[in-house]
């Protein structure tokens, strides 16, 4: 199978997200695409926890899409290079595609070993903020020249919504209902979450 993954901190998950996963899917013709919420991002501070995120995203995702709790462990950072390699030890008949946004992209080489993670997954690299896709092109080529692998480069529309504001938006007492699935933002508003 082809199998999609896409990381992150989930802060909470979007709609940018889920079209982000969408898109994916058919312009790749990926079986499936599975979120994978990072249990301690080593980047990333001062967030709910693993199970309460995973709570926004089951409801958020209802049945399109599964959700992976490989990275649950919240007692130590977890790195890409490492589940990368376990997914494809372990699985060895798929082939997985990791899915990332052009700020990813253009930070990979400060990455922990990002020789690892091409070397057990080819990269889905999304278009952002209008960045033309052979600007993109030039930065893929030039990881792949460095670190080796297969990095493609996907045109996804320009979509104004980041974890950060939907937490603003929050702690303000606004809507944010047409940032995140109704679901979810039922079960961010009853549970105070980000207040």
């Amino acid at each position: 199978m082809k199998i999609g993954v896409l990381g992150g901190s989930f802060n909470p998950v979007h709609n940018g997200h889920i079209m982000l996963a969408r898109c994916a899917k058919e312009c790749f013709g990926l079986d499936k695409v599975v979120f994978m919420p990072a249990g301690n991002p080593y980047l990333k501070h001062e967030m709910l926890p693993f199970s309460d995120r995973v709570k926004i995203l089951e409801a958020a995702l209802g049945d399109e899409f599964e959700i992976s709790l490989l990275e649950a462990d919240g007692e130590k950072p977890t790195y890409s290079c490492d589940t990368f390699e376990y997914l494809n030890k372990t699985f060895k008949n798929d082939r997985f595609y990791f899915i990332l946004g052009y700020d990813c992209l253009e930070n990979f080489h400060n990455w922990r070993n990002p020789e690892r993670i091409l070397a057990n997954c080819e990269i889905i690299a999304a278009s952002r903020d209008g960045i033309e896709c052979k600007v993109m092109r030039k930065i893929a080529d030039g990881l792949q020249e460095r670190f080796g692998g297969i990095i493609h480069i996907m045109e996804f529309p320009d979509i104004d919504i980041s974890s950060t504001d939907i937490r603003i938006k929050t702690q303000n007492g606004e809507d944010i209902g047409e940032f995140v699935p109704q679901k979810a933002a039922q079960i961010i508003k009853n549970n105070g979450y980000y207040l």
